[in-house]
């Protein structure tokens, strides 16, 4: 198999790329604008991206090297850094690069599609990836899941069309940074050594053609070695562990596999579930439980014992779980805990209805693809990997509609090749009835596998009290205190004791002076939040006046009690 670079195509596959590229950038510029015009998420980060705008900003101004061992994988906020250092700094540079990267990515599947089977076949995978909900939505985020994305299917291309040593060698370079953007990629080593030596399809297995493999695999593993490897010294020389990317696996491992997990995010109890805070309170718990001091690795060793702890003594409900997560990553729900593209698309950015492409359109496209392609495993092996990469990350872990990202565009991969073959066994003259018949039974098959999906996954989850509240908090920190209000008291509304919201209405009366009321409800609200939420509010730096304003009031009714 072997692919060709975009500018050795001929000319009719160039135009199909160009168009494909184009297509999907003029999608992303439309999103973009609208975005900018309407959304409040524009600029009112939450959560992860939260996280990663200030981590940027603080290399940006100047802290490189850092004074803590990385918690989450690096590339992204220093990739936000560099763009800002050659383009300055501003929301847009971010967006504009992510959508880029979009549109290449659909460029990518064009290219592996029209390459495998024919330019039509890639226009067609191409066009849908341009147009697939999930992914254009993501590109709208400050997260590192457009990167990881993106790289992932540059690798795959770079791997497949890979011949001389420095071809290997570039392929290194992409797979190391796919690595310091998305550690859990490290999981692609031992497959691609597997695939290099047994599974390639344009190479006998042979002793001769199993020796250039490993050779092969060495350049490849050059790059890794050295990016991962400086890494993980630069980690080492904040403290002195091995820590090779970042800290925090263990806690996501435990989070994905507990007495309380169900294949999503879960909450740790006594961990507030603010990502600010929530390092330095693993750290804490861990410390606590384990009677000393420990460093970051050894911390997340910790909480990576107590998960295996509850595997090895519970391993029925341990399979049961992780039953559940299969399921739930062929599943069309919206399984995150942040953004929800269903609620942007109907609150504010209208725009992202036209990229209506759904899970579960691809879905049983890619398992006619599968079947059909079947015979011919080893030439789509690369392709089989990268879906196998995704999926082990939420088995080991839990799903997230994040994590399925990466994915999706090889599944459209795998439904392209679906559509070839039926393309060429419906072709008259070229196939018995029998065989039609067979096929006309496995299309009904996919079609009666995501019917069923459709109706036992619930269609979304019941978090939009959440959302208000987050939307709240993003209205706050803009200053507009009366949009804020009006966010938290419709939060406040839609669930039965939402302690949570009453917080956020007590802040924000208080910002518009109506001081008395919001003493009133924050002492009546803060006893009945649970300990980790209590945590974050304790944390939050928006409470702050108005916990010295009650701090004064005691002080002064001590005084005329004196």
């Amino acid at each position: 198999m072997k692919l060709t670079f975009p500018f050795t195509v001929k000319t009719p596959a160039f135009l199909a790329g160009a168009v494909v590229f184009c297509v999907s950038l003029m999608v992303q510029a439309i999103l973009l604008t609208d975005y900018y015009l309407h959304s409040p998420f524009y600029s009112g980060l939450i959560c992860d991206s939260k996280v990663y705008y200030k981590w940027a900003a603080d290399i940006f101004t100047g802290n490189i090297f850092g004074n803590e061992v990385f918690h989450q994988a690096p590339l992204y906020p220093y990739f936000i850094a560099l763009l800002w250092t050659i383009f300055g700094k501003s929301y847009l540079v971010i967006y504009v690069s992510q959508a880029l990267m979009t549109a290449l990515a659909c460029l990518l599947v064009f290219l592996v599609s029209s390459n495998l089977f024919n330019n039509k076949i890639g226009l067609a995978a191409g066009l849908l990836c341009a147009f697939y909900g999930a992914l254009n939505f993501y590109a709208l985020k400050v997260l590192p899941d457009t990167l990881g994305m993106f790289l992932l299917l540059w690798l795959a291309f770079l791997l497949m069309n890979a011949g001389p040593a420095r071809q290997w060698l570039l392929a290194g370079c992409a797979c190391a940074l796919l690595i310091v953007a998305r550690p859990h990629a490290l999981l692609l080593l031992p497959m691609i050594l597997i695939w290099m030596i047994f599974l390639r399809a344009d190479a006998a297995i042979t002793v001769k053609n199993a020796a250039g493999g490993l050779k092969q695999f060495g350049i490849f593993m050059l790059p890794v070695i050295v990016l991962v490897g400086l890494v993980a010294l630069r980690n080492y020389t904040v403290e002195p562990d091995m820590v090779l990317v970042s800290s925090n696996g263990g806690e996501n491992f435990f989070m994905g596999n507990n007495p309380k997990s169900e294949g999503i995010y879960c909450r740790m109890e006594g961990i507030s579930p603010d990502i600010e805070h929530q390092k330095e309170d693993v750290q804490k718990a861990a410390e606590a439980k384990a009677g000393r001091k420990l460093t970051r690795a050894r911390a997340s060793s910790y909480w990576m014992r107590q998960a295996m702890i509850y595997i090895r003594d519970n391993f029925p409900e341990y399979l049961r779980l992780e039953a559940l997560k299969l399921k739930r990553i062929f599943s069309g729900t919206e399984y995150t805990n942040m953004y929800f593209l269903w609620f942007e698309r109907a609150e504010f950015t209208k725009s992202l209805r036209i990229p209506a492409a759904h899970f579960y359109l691809v879905l049983p496209l890619a398992i006619i693809g599968a079947v059909l392609l079947a015979r011919d495993w080893r030439k789509y092996a690369l392709i089989y990997i990268m879906i196998l990469l995704s999926v082990l990350n939420m088995l080991i872990f839990y799903v997230d509609e994040r994590y399925r990202l990466p994915m999706v565009p090889f599944l459209i991969l795998l439904g392209a090749g679906g559509i070839h073959r039926i393309l060429e066994i419906t072709r008259p003259g070229t196939c018995p009835e029998s065989r039609k018949y067979g096929l006309l039974a496995l299309i009904m098959a996919a079609l009666a596998v995501t019917f069923y999906m459709s109706r036992t996954e619930p269609p979304r989850l019941e978090v939009t009290h959440q959302l208000y509240c987050n939307l709240g908090e993003v209205y706050y920190d803009k200053r507009e205190y009366r949009k804020a209000l009006d966010m938290f008291y419709k939060s406040s509304r839609m669930a039965v004791n939402n302690w949570e919201s009453a917080v956020g209405v007590s802040k924000a009366l208080f910002a518009l002076g109506n001081r008395d009321t919001a003493v009133k409800l924050y002492l009546q609200a803060f006893p009945n939040l649970d300990r980790e939420i209590q945590s974050s509010c304790l944390r939050d730096d928006d409470l702050d006046s108005l916990r010295e304003y009650i701090s004064a009031q005691e002080g002064n009714g001590n005084n005329k009690r004196k």
